[in-house]
């Protein structure tokens, strides 16, 4: 079975005003590195364990959030913070969505993540999700959904209601069940 969220702790924070443009939470891997690395021209923000092998004087490392208190802590805080949250799939996860695919949008963010094959069962390209497969795509999307704020909030809003009707935790116990009914 894919992945879910769990609804009672990721939620969307309306009352919070979008203080970054592109947020990248996550875990460092040289590859993400890579990536990010080509978007330094972007308000991009980094948050999450490992990224002080980044020194803060390199030109990424500007955009790195070294010491924040606790990124877990602050995770629903900073999804709903982003005009667009980035998410890079780990090389383990080639043919299945990660949690982030789920849990931006229960926080009512929007995604932009590079493109795996479990993805076109679980949301419709273009309306709920976009992906990306290159690095070209990737800052094309950016640069349109930063200017376009009404589509990205429709995609973030149609992703919200197809989680919460196919992605929980309560919807993947069920279909557990299911399955061990059969």
């Amino acid at each position: 079975l894919p992945c879910e969220t769990a609804t009672e702790s990721i939620k969307p924070m309306p009352e919070l005003k979008k203080k970054y443009d592109v947020s990248f939470i996550g875990s460092y891997y040289p590859d993400r590195e890579e990536l990010l690395s080509h978007l330094l021209d972007f308000d991009l923000h980094i948050w999450g364990p490992g990224w002080e092998k980044v020194s803060e004087e390199s030109a990424l490392g500007r955009h790195i959030h070294y010491g924040e208190s606790s990124y877990e802590g602050a995770y629903v805080r900073l999804l709903n913070e982003s005009r667009i949250t980035v998410n890079l799939h780990h090389k383990q996860s080639v043919e299945s969505a990660n949690y982030r695919v789920f849990e931006a949008p229960a926080a009512k963010a929007f995604l932009l993540t590079d493109y795996n094959k479990e993805l076109p069962k679980l949301f419709v390209q273009g309306k709920e999700l976009v992906t990306y497969k290159n690095i070209s795509e990737l800052r094309k999307h950016l640069s349109y959904y930063l200017k376009h704020g009404g589509k990205r909030q429709q995609i973030a809003d149609a992703a919200y209601k197809r989680v919460m009707k196919q992605h929980t935790t309560l919807c993947r116990i069920k279909e557990v069940l299911r399955i061990m009914k059969t």
